[in-house]
């Protein structure tokens, strides 16, 4: 049975019943929130989803037709107690606009956040409680449970206010990192922890292996069963490929990539810019190292391997010529 959600998205509504949650509350900041991006290329720069963007607004339905679709479907009872929560909210960010209080790029940036994130998290406590019901039903039967695999993924990662950013598509690591959850009574123990390269590919490969199934030649991705012992096979892959087709969806440039267990190289390949880091040195990715001397050994290996995924995976070479309009 696959059940999937598209609801920790933009509008970022919430259930009306979790409007009210963390009002009061203020989120840990990330350390990346503030990021002037000194030193990234200008592909870093020109993406349209900063958090800057984010303005809260009166009344959504009036200045945010985006939105309309969601507050059109509300019963009166449901849009008053919509209009009873979020009111007051905008209204004193009105005020302290009127104040001065949010006058500079850095308070702004900082509201911003914790309006969004807020959002954020009551969306995720919605989607975890529909979860819970969920495994619920299936702990309710000792059998279901034993013979269940459940598994928890995602399409990618997100931006939550990391580097400023509201969005994914670049190949940091908040976007690039994916969840992936798994519960197996009969084949993993309680508490495993994986720590080897694994993406979305992998998915039916694994599916495939856990019901005894063959896994087709032409399938690209791996089974991670092997991994569900808590041991690594030898064999294992050592780094990933990323690609970003769709140009200039909110300003990205198409770019790919390889990320190794410690070192990461991204190529803005539609104007022949690059970016590297060093992950274990430089986990925020704030230092980008393609142009120091001392990295030119890990470049060239990186940028061999980048070729070598390229061949495996078989990426068109046409995928490399000019950008689409």
């Amino acid at each position: 049975m696959l059940v999937q959600y598209k609801a920790v998205h933009v509008p970022r509504m919430p259930p009306l019943e979790y409007l009210d949650r963390y009002i009061d509350d203020t989120f840990p900041e990330p350390a990346t929130l503030y990021d002037d991006l000194a030193g990234r290329t200008e592909n870093a720069r020109r993406v349209n989803f900063f958090l800057d963007n984010l303005r809260p607004r009166k009344r959504y339905g009036t200045y945010d037709p985006s939105r309309d679709i969601y507050l059109a479907r509300m019963t009166p009872d449901e849009l008053r107690a919509y209009h009873a929560s979020i009111d007051p909210q905008n209204e004193e960010y009105w005020r302290m606009r009127a104040n001065g209080l949010l006058s500079d790029s850095t308070a702004m940036r900082g509201y911003v956040y914790q309006r969004f994130i807020k959002d954020y998290v009551r969306i995720v406590d919605a989607m975890d409680d529909q979860i819970g019901r969920l495994l619920d039903r299936i702990d309710a039967d000792p059998d279901l449970r034993a013979n269940t695999v459940v598994v928890y993924a995602s399409d990618q990662g997100y931006f939550t206010g990391e580097h400023g950013y509201a969005e994914k598509r670049l190949m940091y690591e908040e976007a690039m990192r994916m969840p992936l959850l798994m519960r197996w009574p009969l084949g993993i123990p309680p508490g495993t922890e994986i720590d080897g390269l694994v993406q979305n590919i992998d998915l039916a490969p694994t599916f495939l292996s856990i019901a005894r199934a063959s896994v087709p030649e032409d399938m690209q991705g791996e089974s991670v069963v092997p991994l569900l012992s808590g041991e690594t096979p030898s064999d294992w892959r050592r780094s990933l490929y990323y690609h970003y087709y769709d140009h200039n969806r909110h300003q990205v440039s198409r770019h790919a990539g390889v990320r190794t267990e410690r070192h990461k190289l991204i190529h803005f390949y539609t104007d022949d810019t690059w970016e590297a880091y060093d992950l274990e040195a430089d986990p925020n990715e704030v230092n980008n190292v393609y142009s120091d001397p001392d990295f030119a050994d890990e470049l060239a290996a990186l940028k061999a391997e980048y070729a070598r995924l390229q061949e495996v995976y078989e990426v068109p070479p046409e995928t490399f010529e000019a950008p689409f309009d």
